[in-house]
């Protein structure tokens, strides 16, 4: 016998279509009908409104690539599919980077990073501890932990997590594979460690999302890492990012399955 919840759950069905989908459940379209989702065609409207869908992230608290997934299969359900536009090669590696960082576990931003030789993915990583180690959100990482305690940009030679820059390079050595001639995309601007060892492992091009600013007293010798990469070779790069309160800790994390298993 179809209990009560059941039978309500089947004419919501009806009427909106959003069950259809994979991975929505009640809880969820009840969801996304508040944030003004209630048809399969405003849903995949999503697909094409950057703005739309962060209104509805920010209201449902779903992550966006889980939106935009949910977005395409009701447009691709409903005949309305929308033609999207092919990303320029930076934004497809930059938003790589952005998924990486969906890994990240650190009580401080959230970072990703990839390394690219020949328009093909060499490595990834993402910030935290070390992986036999406890997560930085469990307490992992003292500095993390004790912010007060350090100034902005110090206190990084006594900080346990490995920079995302840090693991993708680390990540190639481990397996063999050379850096030399990559670029590495981060989700934000190499700190003065990550930058050095990018250099000394010869990477050719830093592309970055976010500013990452030096303390007053390295400013002079970030500059000259800076120069050894030569003219044009270190960019900021502009791209919509929807998870950037999330990413720099100036909001709380999402549902994520983040760092690693112990």
């Amino acid at each position: 016998m179809v209990d009560r919840k059941t039978r309500e759950w089947r004419r919501t069905i009806e009427v909106t279509g959003l069950g259809h989908l994979r991975g929505i459940g009640p809880e969820n379209e009840r969801k996304l009908v508040a944030a003004g989702i209630d048809s399969l065609a405003s849903l995949a409207r999503l697909a094409g409104d950057a703005a739309a869908a962060r209104v509805v992230v920010d209201r449902t608290g779903f992550p966006h690539q889980r939106v935009l997934r949910w977005a395409n299969d009701a447009g691709a359900l409903s005949g309305q599919a929308l033609e999207r536009r092919r990303p320029t090669k930076p934004e497809y590696f930059m938003n790589l980077a952005m998924e990486v960082r969906t890994r990240a576990n650190c009580t401080g931003r959230k970072v990703g990073a990839v390394l690219i030789k020949d328009d093909r993915i060499v490595s990834t990583g993402y910030n935290g501890t070390p992986g036999t180690m406890t997560n930085c959100a469990d307490g992992g990482c003292y500095r993390c932990a004790h912010p007060e305690e350090f100034s902005a940009g110090q206190g990084y030679d006594v900080c346990i997590c490995v920079h995302a820059e840090q693991n993708a390079l680390l990540a190639a050595a481990r397996f063999g594979i050379a850096v030399e001639g990559c670029a590495l995309y981060s989700t934000l601007q190499p700190c003065f460690g990550c930058l050095k060892e990018a250099l000394q492992a010869r990477v050719m091009k830093v592309v970055y999302l976010r500013q990452w600013r030096a303390p007053q007293e390295l400013r002079q010798q970030y500059g000259e890492l800076v120069q050894a990469l030569g003219p044009g070779n270190f960019d900021e790069f502009a791209i919509d990012d929807p998870d950037e309160a999330w990413a720099t800790g100036k909001a709380p994390a999402l549902v994520r399955t983040t760092g690693h298993t112990l």
